[in-house]
């Protein structure tokens, strides 16, 4: 019989305890409470004397506010805050002012670009990218999974996969349910999990279930949420910071092509054969 996990109840949220008690609170402490919700995040880097004085109300009310809120204190209403923020919400992370170190800010950006793409590379261990490969390459189907951000990286990468090698799918099918796909996994196949922060709770039901199936898992997460690779085979973690308050994928994406690319590489003349009968379809059907 299969066991899936249940799924672990929210840790409470700053900004949800506020939204469940706005209505009951004073006019002062809603000053204060609005000031948080425009910056959620910030409440982690201030002292409740500087909270207060931005906000315009005594200090007094901060610790009046955060009782009301179920906090045992501010200091607990701030790592409440800090916690969020490190989870990869992109309310927490909002901030007054963009730190851009003095550069123009397309510049910043693509330095950030690249310094992720670099901070991927010594952690990349040869011999898990080429057995990640080699299971691509091996496997009977290719299953990959992803939500939210994740499901266009799970797309692109079948898109590329389906260049050099058949039975590539997608989890769950349009307008499926998982069951219905799930049943479809079998020992011998390899399911490729993008888990890139926020991940849904089902992700790890679904990897129990390829478990249970004999599936083998190549997990791509990122490198600032808790590791939940539990079961995966190959594991890669990604950099994913940013200039903005929303992540940055370029070195998931960086990943994806050099897995794509040592795919196209060990399927050698089967692989070609394969792209060269797409490329004659595309003209045939005068599609591109």
């Amino acid at each position: 019989m299969l066991l899936i996990p249940s799924i672990v109840p929210a840790a409470k949220t700053l900004t949800g305890e506020i939204r469940a008690r706005y209505d009951r609170l004073s006019r002062t402490e809603r000053r204060l409470a609005d000031a948080i919700l425009d910056f959620p995040g910030e409440l982690a880097s201030y002292s409740a004397t500087e909270l207060a004085g931005l906000a315009g109300v005594p200090k007094v009310t901060v610790t009046r506010l955060v009782r009301r809120l179920g906090f045992a204190s501010y200091e607990a209403a701030r790592l409440a805050s800090r916690s969020a923020s490190d989870g990869g919400s992109p309310l927490y992370r909002l901030r007054k002012e963009a730190d851009a170190a003095g550069l123009p800010i397309w510049s910043a950006h693509v330095d950030r670009c690249i310094g992720n793409i670099q901070k991927l590379l010594p952690d990349l261990d040869p011999a898990a990218l080429e057995g990640a490969i080699e299971a691509l390459a091996k496997a009977r189907s290719v299953w990959l999974v992803g939500y939210r951000n994740n499901q266009y990286l799970a797309g692109y990468a079948r898109w590329q996969f389906i260049q050099v090698r058949d039975r590539v799918h997608l989890l769950p099918g349009a307008g499926e349910t998982l069951g219905e796909t799930l049943t479809s996994l079998a020992a011998g196949d390899l399911l490729v999990v993008l888990a890139i922060r926020r991940r849904v709770p089902v992700l790890k039901r679904i990897m129990a279930a390829a478990t249970a199936a004999g599936v083998g898992i190549l997990w791509i997460g990122d490198a600032h949420s808790p590791d939940e690779a539990t079961g995966a085979a190959w594991r890669f973690a990604c950099e994913t910071v940013s200039l903005s308050p929303l992540d940055n994928h370029v070195a998931p994406m960086a990943l994806l092509h050099l897995l794509s690319a040592g795919l196209l590489d060990r399927m050698g003349a089967a692989g070609r054969r394969r792209l060269a009968h797409i490329e004659a379809l595309h003209e045939d059907l005068d599609e591109l």
